[in-house]
């Protein structure tokens, strides 16, 4: 139903207006929930309910009321202190009246200004401002934005305040910060279009240490695209970027565990698409035209000494690769040649010469192939933007049985992304599309003969697909998600896109991102692959009801107040998934890694 007023509320099972709304400008852009149960909204707009407001108001349950006289512009961010004092950041330069610039309090009577607030700007804009607030577990406020001093003090787009005085937390950050999370251990994740003041625009890798990414390495100057982990461990990166670390690294770029290194002098143009052939050498495909100083038509060879072209390539760009059983390379992308013979979005190389693989894909507008997978009967499985493969109908997906094209089912409903074969055969396909002989989110479960929902309430939208050792499925767009089997858990904080996803043997996970262009997740040290602390699937955490359900089912029960709406229990006990269970260390564990802390 229409929504009047740009901001409602969801009860469950459908959406109600919060009275008539805000108006004048009607843009809200932060919300928060003060102890007492009412509503904060802030952002552009005069009223509230009718009621003049001034870019911030309070929601009782019944009616809209103003706090104070507001503030003179855009409200970008709101935090409830643990007094229940309310703090509001943005682009203003007084509140209630009085001069607050970027930062206010509201102690539910008037407002102040926290110093002599932030200012300055480094992003090109005409005026500071906060886009985040965060609170600190010592309760010191942290403001996060587009600007360069606070409280007169030097600080770059985050700065601290203890509740008398401001101080900086980064020296040498560029950009802009434009939001918060804290972790369980009380870290706080900064995200935004942030450099970090050297040479190189960014970090570009960074790790996750099962409570936070942290850099790998000294990083990439633009986009990774793809990621390839080595039988040893190591990682091959691709994509759109010119340095690895301080080495000249074009377009691809290797990792050993400590540094990054070039392969040769690497290629002419972005690589999309990187494979490991059974003897180890690697295979790179995408824009290029050019491969260590030889002619390679957008796929080359790397031996581990030098490159050299397969065939005379394909006549656009690559988007996917593939290695069959055999050691056959299977590519897709948007071209129609490959060598000299026709071949319509998807071919087959055999070590000396291209293939086509029936009539490839057609329709609609513009149809390329964006990803393959390949099954363990060493079928050929395409996704993409298509509605034919071969001379049968075939939306989005389609398999290759080694003669013929076939479709999956009725296929999903619009782009398929990614595909990724589990260790059970069965094919997960991620992309745009919201169906597969059912409504999905983003993500469906090919079991051979239909497709199925991947639990409920999934990623939305899903760009990459990977798989962790316990058989896991780690799944990302503008974040990095888990499916356990049971529920869906997000992996910390990374602000917006995932172009690149990646599992190492040990857990392990790698994402190639917006800047800082590739980061890591690993699981605390001692852990295998470490379950989420979420244990009752409730969405709330940490809180100590996932520590009094474990408890519960540890000694055989069932989650407590467990409502039809919510998800199953959880009966996985493992915790630290060290295969014996129940054993006390799931315990120590549970509670080490709620406090912060490593599996035990």
């Amino acid at each position: 139903v229409p929504v009047p007023g740009h901001v409602a509320s969801w009860n469950g099972t459908s959406w109600s207006p919060l009275g008539s709304g805000v108006t004048y400008g009607g843009l809200v852009d932060a919300l928060a929930v003060h102890p007492n149960g009412d509503v904060i909204a802030g952002g552009y707009f005069e009223t509230a309910g009718g009621v003049t407001v001034n870019q911030v108001a309070r929601w009782n349950g019944s009616a809209w009321m103003a706090m104070g006289s507001g503030v003179n512009s855009g409200v970008r961010a709101i935090t409830v202190l643990p007094n229940g004092d309310v703090a509001v950041g943005g682009r203003f330069t007084a509140a209630g009246g009085v001069p607050a610039r970027g930062v206010a309090l509201w102690n539910g009577a008037t407002w102040s200004s926290l110093g002599s607030g932030i200012t300055g700007s480094g992003g090109g804009n005409s005026t500071s401002e906060v886009y985040a607030l965060a609170m600190l577990p010592d309760g010191d406020l942290v403001a996060g934005g587009d600007f360069t001093t606070a409280g007169g003090m030097p600080a770059n787009r985050v700065a601290r305040w203890n509740g008398s005085s401001w101080s900086p937390m980064e020296t040498a950050m560029a950009g802009a910060v434009f939001t918060f999370t804290r972790l369980p251990n009380g870290d706080l994740v900064a995200g935004g279009n942030l450099t970090t003041g050297t040479d190189l625009p960014t970090r570009s890798i960074t790790r996750w240490n099962g409570l936070s990414w942290s850099f790998m390495g000294s990083g990439f100057d633009n986009t990774v695209k793809d990621l390839l982990v080595l039988p040893n461990g190591g990682v091959v990166a691709c994509g759109h970027f010119q340095h690895a670390g301080n080495t000249s690294a074009n377009y691809i770029a290797r990792w050993d565990g400590s540094s990054w290194s070039a392969l040769g002098s690497g290629v002419n143009d972005p690589v999309n698409a990187v494979v490991v052939l059974p003897n180890g050498d690697i295979v790179a495909a995408g824009w290029f035209t050019i491969a260590g100083g030889v002619s390679a038509n957008r796929i080359a060879r790397w031996d581990g000494s030098a490159w050299s072209p397969l065939g005379t390539g394909l006549n656009r760009a690559v988007n996917a690769l593939a290695v069959l059983p055999n050691g056959d390379v299977v590519a897709g992308g948007d071209f129609f040649t490959a060598g000299d013979a026709p071949a319509s979005r998807v071919a087959r190389w055999n070590g000396a010469t291209w293939s086509s693989m029936g009539l490839g894909m057609s329709g609609p507008v513009y149809p390329q192939v964006m990803t393959l997978a390949v099954l363990p009967n060493g079928d050929v499985v395409a996704g993409g933007n298509f509605l034919q493969a071969g001379s049968v109908d075939a939306d989005f997906v389609a398999r290759w049985d080694g003669s013929a094209w076939w479709p999956l089912g009725a296929g999903t409903n619009n782009v398929v992304l990614d595909l990724l074969t589990m260790p059970n055969g069965d094919l997960i396909a991620g992309g745009t599309f919201t169906y597969a002989e059912g409504f999905v989110d983003g993500i469906a479960r090919w079991s051979g003969s239909g497709w199925s929902v991947v639990g409920s309430n999934g990623p939305g939208l899903v760009s990459h697909l990977a798989a962790l050792p316990n058989s896991d499925l780690v799944a990302a767009w503008g974040g990095v998600v888990r499916w356990n089997g049971t529920a869906w858990s997000r992996l910390g904080t990374l602000d917006g896109g995932v172009f690149a996803l990646a599992t190492l043997p040990n857990g392990e996970i790698i994402a190639g991102t917006h800047p800082p262009y590739l980061q890591r997740w690993a699981p605390p040290p001692g852990c295998g692959v470490c379950d989420p602390i979420d244990f009752n699937h409730d969405t709330l955490f940490p809180d100590t009801l996932d520590i009094a359900d474990f408890l519960t089912v540890f000694a055989g029960g069932v989650c407590d107040g467990q409502q039809p709406t919510d998800p199953p229990c959880n009966t996985d006990i493992d915790f630290n998934n060290d295969g014996l269970f129940p054993d006390t260390a799931d315990i120590q564990s549970l509670l080490s890694v709620f406090g912060g802390g490593p599996c035990l």
